[in-house]
């Protein structure tokens, strides 16, 4: 199986399924184990630093109390088909 390659920009149907879930913002913790359709935002570059250097940012759907989840914290990521 191939490794599925993000592209900036382009939205991807997932699950969220955070890694850690005691730093959630207030309102995740219920959208837990929810499919939704993100958009590849940007990645973390090296001189950004922090924990998702590497990872997407991919930005989280309207009306959810976030702007975006890193890539990692997504499961059965999927292209939408436009």
């Amino acid at each position: 199986m191939s490794k599925l390659e993000i592209v900036e920009m382009r939205r991807y149907r997932a699950r969220f399924e955070p890694t850690r879930t005691d730093d959630l913002r207030p309102g995740l913790l219920g959208l837990v184990g929810t499919a939704a359709t993100f958009e590849a935002g940007w990645q973390f570059e090296e001189e950004d630093g922090g924990p998702y250097v590497g990872q997407w940012a991919m930005i989280a759907p309207l009306g959810w109390p976030c702007s975006w989840v890193p890539l990692c914290d997504l499961q059965d990521v999927q292209p939408v088909e436009d």
